[in-house]
């Protein structure tokens, strides 16, 4: 990325009050090249799972992918830790697989719908972002046995 500063000055010749006014301000231009590209990353993942799933379970791969570096996948995700602060969710730094942590059940409004945020990261030694936020919904499963209230004969 290039810089360009200048400063721009503007008078009024027809001031009623000599002398000349004068403004003037400092100008910065920063100026991309074409493979100043921004890292291709969905900014909103929504996934939708049964409720109960088992802890562990992969819920998604994020793959994020760097223009500069002839789309390549990249390599380092991360989740921002402060936005899912009771850990629900596991993410794998280097294959951008998110797992579950805590169960979630529909019944639950707590734990019915969790969000979080995650970043993933180009390689040194000019890193960039991108950041995502993930949704996690559970889905209602018939997880109640029926229940007769009373006997039923044939």
């Amino acid at each position: 990325m290039a810089e360009v500063t200048f400063t721009v000055e503007a008078s009024d010749l027809k001031a009623e009050d000599p002398p000349i006014q004068v403004g003037s301000a400092s100008v910065t231009i920063n100026i991309l090249s074409e493979t100043d590209n921004l890292i291709r990353l969905d900014p909103r993942i929504l996934i939708r799972i049964p409720e109960e799933e088992p802890l562990n379970t992969v819920l998604t791969t994020v793959v994020a992918y760097d223009p500069e570096n002839n789309n390549q996948p990249l390599r380092d995700y991360r989740k921002v830790a402060s936005t899912d602060p009771n850990n629900y969710f596991i993410v794998d730094q280097e294959t951008g697989n998110i797992r579950l942590n805590t169960r979630m059940d529909y019944e639950d409004p707590v734990t019915r719908q969790r969000s979080f945020q995650l970043e993933a990261f180009t390689e040194p030694p000019n890193p960039r972002s991108a950041m995502a936020t993930i949704i996690v919904i559970a889905e209602d499963i018939n997880d109640h046995s029926p229940v007769f209230s009373r006997e039923v004969r044939s």
